[in-house]
């Protein structure tokens, strides 16, 4: 029986590495897994080696305090993985400790001929473009999430395979009535949703700025999603009389929702999807921000806006982070004609991004997964 080894360090890899691994089950069912993962991967079977969570830090400066943890978990899984000698290694974006870790499973004699693939192709057409060739000298296959990607990595003799984002295919239908029955909230009440983040710092940063936010929109009634991993942060910063939700509430939270207020990221896309209006903000630290800002070459931050080319929806970053310009953007969105207007503007952006692909990106990543593991797909 062969064994995979996926490492994912964030709640969005986990979210992918889970459906990797239903994928690669439906179509090889003696496969065996091991590796890094959260909720969602240890559902599927998956024995996380430590905490997934424990490598989820982002921003430049904000990982600087945790290098001596990182550093041990490196080590701790080069030491699993030569232990367990996998037939394959699925990375799942997470870069900063994602790549140190295939370095340095390259150059050990154990581990030096194990195949690798990365899951989510580098932003190399945001940012750093140099990272096309270091990708393609650690790894022997790229999955890409967006169609605009592969040609970056394959100039550089890397083979890439657009895959799609699987939120763009995930069916976002939750029973909004019956998540505002168990909230207490009345089916004509207007209803915002607010997003602050999976991390620790993310809810830290935004949590506050977006509760004074959400004060400012009368006549809403304000719910928080919070991620198993944040939700007694967030339970401590917000007052008693908020409601507060668990991710498992996601889809439903999305039916009731009038409005978003939600921190940058893969949520956004399935805020999209949901058809959910939204505005979005975000902020790193000031020495982050700087480097970003020299680093950066496109004008958005939220792949929707980047798919139209157009700022579709509103974008409050660093600066803009605050409570007068968010309650602005709020406000204007509010309307029912803006909210139809972003709506209509994510479906084309939906449609854009997804490509050509008819298959879901699941099953697509799970074949490419099989061909390099040169296993036999059943029929």
């Amino acid at each position: 029986m062969s064994l995979i080894y996926l490492i994912a360090g964030e709640a969005s890899g986990d979210m992918l590495g889970a459906g990797l691994m239903r994928a690669l089950k439906a179509e090889c069912p003696e496969l065996r897994f091991a590796g890094i993962g959260g909720e969602g991967m240890q559902r599927e079977g998956l024995t996380s080696l430590f905490p997934y969570s424990a490598l989820s830090v982002m921003g430049f400066w904000e990982v600087v305090p945790h290098i001596p943890k990182f550093l041990q978990f490196l080590r701790q899984a080069v030491q699993d993985i030569i232990a367990k000698k996998p037939d394959v290694i699925v990375t799942i974006d997470s870069p900063g400790f994602n790549f140190r870790l295939t370095a340095m499973l390259k150059q050990h004699p154990v581990t030096a001929s194990i195949k690798r693939i990365h899951y989510v192709a580098p932003s190399v057409w945001a940012y750093k473009p140099g990272r096309a060739r270091k990708t393609a000298q650690l790894f022997d296959m790229l999955l890409a999430l967006l169609p605009f990607e592969p040609p970056y990595f394959e100039r550089e003799g890397l083979k890439t395979i657009f895959v799609g984002h699987p939120v763009l295919w995930e069916p976002y239908k939750g029973d909004g009535d019956a998540f505002r029955v168990r909230h207490g909230i009345a089916q004509d009440e207007k209803m915002l949703l607010l997003l602050p983040g999976s991390r620790p710092g993310e809810v830290k940063r935004h949590l506050p700025i977006f509760l004074a936010a959400a004060e400012a929109m009368k006549g809403f009634r304000t719910v928080i999603l919070a991620a198993s991993q944040v939700k007694s942060l967030i339970r401590e910063i917000v007052p008693p009389e908020y409601n507060v939700c668990g991710i498992e509430e996601k889809k439903d939270a999305f039916a009731a929702a009038t409005l978003a207020l939600s921190k940058s990221g893969t949520v956004t896309l399935e805020l999209a999807v949901a058809g959910v209006p939204m505005v979005v903000a975000h902020t790193v630290s000031p020495l982050s921000a700087w480097l970003i800002r020299r680093m950066i070459r496109v004008k958005y931050a939220s792949l929707v806006n980047i798919a139209v080319n157009t700022e579709v929806v509103p974008e409050q970053m660093q600066e803009r982070c605050n409570v007068v310009e968010i309650s602005k953007a709020l406000t204007v969105l509010s309307t029912p004609a803006a909210m139809k207007q972003q709506q209509e503007a994510c479906v084309h952006a939906i449609s854009t991004l997804r490509g050509n692909n008819k298959e879901n990106p699941n099953l697509i990543a799970a074949k490419a997964v099989l061909d390099i593991l040169g296993t036999q797909a059943k029929p």
